[in-house]
């Protein structure tokens, strides 16, 4: 597949995207959120983009290290089994 193919015309993301990809960030740590913010303050997408094909080596490397080892939780289903144990004693946890 030709590199054409794999770009859109417009690279640049629409305002609803961008809002999606804070959602997500910020609802998975309050941390996240604020890198998300970041990213988007110092270039975005293209501004990675033009230091990822200055710096090869590094993405590569950083994008290896940095992908979850662990599938997502999003999106699962099945049911949820709680039991309370009402015969612990009570600690400073608890007030």
């Amino acid at each position: 597949m030709a590199e054409q193919e794999l770009m859109p015309e417009d690279p640049s993301p629409d305002e609803d995207y961008l809002n999606r990809i804070k959602q997500v960030l910020s609802a998975q740590h309050a941390i996240a959120g604020m890198l998300g913010e970041v990213f988007e303050d110092i270039g975005g997408q293209q501004g990675l983009t033009e230091y990822a094909a200055e710096n090869r080596r590094w993405f590569y490397t950083s994008l290896f290290k940095n992908i979850p080892t662990m599938a997502p939780t999003v999106g699962m289903q099945g049911d949820v089994n709680i039991t309370v144990n009402n015969n612990l004693t009570r600690t400073a946890l608890d007030d």
